[in-house]
C-alpha cells in the first residue's frame, strides 16, 4: 500500500516530468490511455493466438505439456513483432479469416500512436483524422477496439477449421 510521502513524491515526480518534457495533463492522459490500450491488445493478441495454436495441436491428435511456452514466448515479443504473428497466422490459415485482417489495422495503427509517444510528437497522435487526446475519439478507439474482438472469435474458429482441413491432406 502506497504511504502519503510516497503519494507525495510521486506527485512531484509527475510534475517534474511534466515541466521537464513541457507536456500537458491532457498528453499524459492520452499516454496513459495509449499505454493501458496496448496492454490489453497485447493480451487479446496472445490469447487468440494462443488458442488458435494448442486448439490445431489437439486437432493433430497431439497437445503441448503446456501453455507455458506460448506465453513466455509471447512475452518475449515485440508489440510489432506480435502483429507480424498475427499476419502470418492469417497467411498460413487462410484468406477465409477476414475478421483479422481489420484487427491487424488497428494494432499497426496502435503501434503507429506508441511510436509516436516514443518521440515526443504529442500533437501528432491522431486516429484517422481525430485527436486522441480528445475524450469522444477515446470512446470511439474503445468502441473500435470491442467489436473488432467480437470479431476475432469466429475468426479464431475458421482459423482452426482451416488448419484442420489443410492437415488432414
Amino acid at each position: 500500500m502506497e504511504t502519503e510521502k510516497e503519494s507525495e513524491y510521486l506527485k512531484g515526480l509527475m510534475g517534474a516530468v511534466e515541466d521537464k518534457l513541457s507536456i500537458t495533463k491532457k498528453e499524459i492522459e492520452t499516454v496513459n490511455f495509449i499505454f493501458w490500450l496496448t496492454c490489453l491488445c497485447e493480451k487479446q493478441i496472445a490469447t487468440t493466438a494462443m488458442w488458435v495454436e494448442l486448439s490445431n495441436w489437439a486437432k493433430l491428435g497431439g497437445m503441448p505439456k503446456s501453455d507455458e511456452f506460448f506465453e513466455y514466448v509471447f512475452e518475449e515479443i515485440s508489440f510489432m513483432g506480435k502483429i507480424k504473428i498475427m499476419e502470418k497466422m492469417t497467411e498460413l490459415y487462410g484468406s477465409d479469416v477476414p475478421q483479422w485482417k481489420p484487427f491487424i489495422n488497428f494494432l499497426k495503427k496502435l503501434n503507429d500512436s506508441r511510436n509516436k509517444i516514443a518521440h515526443f510528437k504529442f500533437k501528432e497522435l491522431m486516429w484517422g483524422n481525430k485527436k486522441i487526446e480528445e475524450e469522444q475519439t477515446k470512446v470511439e478507439i474503445i468502441d473500435e477496439f470491442l467489436k473488432l474482438g467480437e470479431n476475432l472469435g469466429e475468426g479464431v474458429k475458421k482459423s482452426t477449421e482451416t488448419a484442420w482441413h489443410l492437415s488432414q491432406k
